[in-house]
């Protein structure tokens, strides 16, 4: 999705955009088996390991057809290596190099490859950047207790208004959200988006409020899925780029739904047990 807003502002999707994106997706994939090792996150077989060296040989193997791939795959890894060794040790060092490695490095080698302006390169590299590293720390707030025994240093093990901060930082998010429509030109329909966004983030916060952070979380990601599609429509005039995106919003969106089902599922359980006991 963020490689597609770079895309519609030239409104064309590139073989280069196109293997970046496969290279990105094998290593973001490399990376989660890796940190779902690390963290015991799930019960996963023995090959894993051998999986994961795999996802990574195909990547760089894709990524030496292009030089500015090349690059960008070889900051991939070594920022996914300083992540899961140094990076989730330091505060704000998590949100920081997921900012760069999921928002501001795609953002840039994909407007690279497409042409455009340096300037507006960096100016929409760096709009990314920053939007999604104040939103990324509400990652955190749903694994503050295995965080703490795992050492890692992130806003709710650190402080005490840890909660309240993450909160002011979504705040600034939104801000950032309203000013892509000034910054980018886009057209009224973005306000449709945006009208949703600041319907679901006023309940994610509440949510967090609640000490509901798992709900909280997933409604986050919608939004977070809703602006970049928002980006995309109201600049895409390839009607491919339109249905690319829209492919990529139904396939998380179901993931989204999925996950938001359980939790509803146990407080309509809840409900049921305390009126039985009533």
């Amino acid at each position: 999705m963020v490689l597609l807003v770079s895309v519609v502002f030239v409104n064309k999707i590139t073989k280069e955009v196109i293997l970046l994106a496969i290279t990105g997706i094998m290593l973001y994939a490399a990376a989660s088996i890796h940190n779902a090792i690390r963290d015991s996150d799930y019960q996963l077989p023995k090959y894993s390991r051998y999986t994961i060296l795999f996802l990574i040989f195909v990547a760089l193997s894709i990524s030496v057809l292009n030089p500015v791939i090349l690059i960008t795959a070889l900051l991939w890894v070594l920022l996914g290596f300083f992540y899961n060794t140094v990076a989730r040790f330091i505060l704000f060092g998590d949100a920081t190099v997921l900012a760069i490695t999921h928002f501001f490095l795609p953002s840039l080698s994909a407007s690279i490859l497409l042409g455009l302006e340096f300037k507006f390169t960096l100016q929409l590299a760096a709009f990314m950047f920053f939007t999604f590293w104040f939103i990324i720390h509400s990652k955190n707030l749903k694994d503050t207790l295995n965080d703490k025994k795992r050492g890692y240093k992130t806003l709710t093990t650190m402080t005490k208004n840890g909660k309240r901060i993450a909160i002011i930082f979504l705040g600034i998010s939104f801000a950032f959200m309203l000013v892509a429509y000034f910054l980018f030109n886009l057209t009224k329909l973005y306000w449709v988006f945006l009208s949703i966004i600041y319907i679901l983030g006023p309940i994610a916060i509440i949510h967090i409020i609640k000490n509901k952070e798992d709900f909280a979380v997933l409604l986050i990601r919608g939004v977070m899925l809703l602006f970049l599609f928002g980006l995309i429509i109201s600049k895409a005039i390839d009607i491919r780029i339109v249905l690319f995106a829209l492919s990529l919003c139904f396939i998380y969106g179901i993931i989204l739904i999925k996950g938001l089902i359980s939790p509803i599922q146990i407080y309509r359980r809840t409900l049921n047990e305390d009126r039985f006991s009533d």
